[in-house]
């Protein structure tokens, strides 16, 4: 008789634990509640600097009392030379190069002038100053305006972006770098829009060269 008790006991004691359980399972849970999406961060880097190669055109300027024609000797600085009379040179690195012009004149006499061409890696290049020589043999350059900007995308939480360079131009790429040519000194007001299930974000700079 007591086993019988005993089992009627655990017998109890189970379908009460059953029936707990139950109830905190169907009746007790409080309703899911989804994660809001996290707000992007807009954010980015860049480094920017002159295209290299750069091509540069030598104007010769030159003028001449003696009769007959001149020829020319261009040493451009970087152990290259020329004999055309309006050459045009590429540089592959940036810096200071002394570039030469000689004249030779139909009577076999001779002038020269020196002027340092400055090749900047991150600005304006074309800086030049006149060493020496005479006002008869002289020459001026041009370089053509390439600047290029590497942009990274620092950003977080966002699915799609648009660039705005500055220039009237634009881009959606969601690559993590973007570059993007300038043809000019600027400035330039640079700025990005991060969008994603959280909203926007816009960040922005300045780039002047």
């Amino acid at each position: 008789m007591k086993t019988f008790q005993n089992f009627r006991l655990i017998y109890g004691v189970f379908w009460l634990a059953f029936f707990a359980a139950v109830i905190s399972v169907c009746g007790c849970q409080p309703d899911y509640v989804p994660t809001p999406p996290v707000a992007p961060t807009a954010s980015f880097s860049y480094t920017s600097a002159r295209v290299f190669p750069v091509q540069v055109s030598f104007i010769n300027t030159s003028t001449s009392t003696i009769p007959g024609p001149s020829t020319f000797i261009w040493d451009f600085g970087d152990g290259s030379t020329s004999t055309i009379t309006n050459p045009v040179h590429f540089y592959p690195v940036a810096g200071t190069y002394m570039v030469s012009l000689v004249q030779i004149y139909s009577n076999a006499t001779r002038d020269t002038v020196i002027k340092a061409l400055q090749l900047n890696p991150t600005g304006p290049s074309g800086v030049s100053s006149k060493q020496n020589g005479t006002a008869a043999t002289d020459f001026a350059f041009t370089i053509p305006s390439i600047y290029l900007v590497s942009f990274t995308n620092t950003s977080t939480n966002a699915t799609s972006y648009l660039w705005e360079f500055g220039d009237a131009t634009s881009s959606t790429s969601a690559a993590t770098t973007v570059t993007h040519q300038y043809t000019g000194t600027g400035p330039f007001n640079v700025k990005m829009t991060a969008t994603g299930g959280g909203g926007s974000d816009t960040c922005s700079a300045q780039i002047v060269f």
